[in-house]
């Protein structure tokens, strides 16, 4: 039986993902834990689901942002995989993709808007949803607290 805690990090913009990445890590460092990469692919049309059409927005520079992501856990010697996740909604998508994970911990983020609140209204929403599954949000990787005792009690508390 895996007793591993499942953090799964969303790549996103470089600099949101590399902070967030090293705090994972700092955090996978506290206890067996495994963390998954997770790209996520804007796809066009509901029909290119799961099929080459709906990788046509994965770029080489998402290949670079990846091999970065794999070369920083290989710095930190942590278990990692890699998932590229198709989505038409990027909040359904990182909420499916930590359901389909079974991530204790999910360092994820939405897009900027164009108006502020409509993007904390879509991260409340999105965390509500993530924590009736167990899943811990965490977008804003600027806190320092972030990575807290709280944290590391409560998926002590779980295994």
């Amino acid at each position: 039986m895996n007793t591993n805690t499942m953090i799964m990090v969303q790549i996103a913009d470089q600099k949101w993902t590399m902070d967030a990445l090293h705090r994972a890590c700092r955090l996978g460092r506290t206890m067996p834990s495994h963390i998954a990469l997770v790209k996520m692919i804007p796809v066009q049309y509901p029909g290119w689901l799961g099929t080459e059409l709906g990788n046509r927005n994965f770029t080489e520079q998402d290949q670079r942002e990846i091999i970065n992501c794999e070369a920083t856990l290989q710095d930190y010697h942590i278990e990692f995989s890699l998932t590229v996740f198709q989505y038409l909604e990027i909040d359904e998508a990182i909420l499916q993709a930590a359901n389909m994970l079974n991530a204790s911990i999910v360092f994820a983020t939405l897009p900027h808007s164009f108006i502020p609140f409509w993007r904390n209204l879509r991260l409340e929403v999105l965390r509500r949803r993530l924590g009736r599954n167990q899943h811990r949000l965490i977008d804003n990787i600027t806190d320092n607290n972030i990575i807290s005792k709280s944290i590391i009690d409560m998926i002590k508390t779980k295994a």
